[in-house]
């Protein structure tokens, strides 16, 4: 999928009725975490993580946005 700079992850994959887990949807609960293993997230807020959490490339998908081609994030 491409997400628009302008959308979170969370936001584009709900308008393709792609079944993400969340919450909150403000980067508080951890809900939408995931590990993105390519590519480049920059993160609204990241209070929520840890910094080895954030050090492993764990992201929050609701205020995540795509800063590279070719993200990659891993939902367990």
């Amino acid at each position: 999928m491409m997400s628009p700079p302008d959308k979170t992850i969370l936001q584009t994959a709900l308008s393709l009725d792609i079944d993400l887990p969340y919450s909150c949807q403000s980067g508080m609960c951890t809900a939408c975490m995931g590990r993105c293993v390519a590519g480049k997230v920059g993160l609204e807020e990241e209070d929520a993580l840890t910094p080895k959490e954030l050090a492993q490339g764990y992201v929050l998908t609701c205020v995540g946005h795509p800063l590279s081609e070719g993200v990659v994030i891993e939902i367990d």
